[in-house]
């Protein structure tokens, strides 16, 4: 195969500069017909990667804040700017040896939820379930 490239790369030059290509037709011809079995009688591309898989969206763990929640978002309403590092120090202040540093990132991804669905209230004026905020305070 890398005879044909160099080959073809040789031609290639001879056009350039204005070289006639002898007996071009059947050169394509041949290219043509071989290129439905090329990838049989080549090497694999080292550069070619299977197509990933799609991400999982299931839980394998239960969630480990699920039972404070509704605590966590009560600190949220009263000071939007907390992180996951201060909201996970007040959960080892208040609920000694429950919560770890390993919690950290499962905090992180509770608060990006919950700041989108804020931002998506204030934005669209909708809640998470799709009711629209006036028609909710009526």
């Amino acid at each position: 195969m890398l005879e044909a490239i160099r080959l073809s790369q040789h031609q290639l030059a001879r056009i350039a500069v204005g070289d006639p290509v002898e007996d071009k037709n059947s050169d394509l011809t041949t290219f043509l017909q071989g290129l439905s079995v090329a990838w049989q009688e080549g090497t694999v591309n080292p550069l070619h990667h299977p197509a990933p898989s799609k991400p999982g969206h299931w839980r394998t763990r239960a969630d480990p804040v699920a039972d404070v929640w509704n605590e966590i978002e009560y600190w949220l309403k009263d000071e939007p700017q907390l992180g996951s590092t201060e909201l996970l120090l007040r959960l080892e202040d208040l609920y000694p040896g429950k919560f770890t540093e390993g919690h950290r990132r499962t905090l992180q991804r509770r608060l990006q939820e919950w700041r989108i669905k804020v931002v998506r209230e204030l934005v669209y004026g909708t809640r998470a379930d799709g009711n629209i905020l006036a028609e909710a305070r009526k």
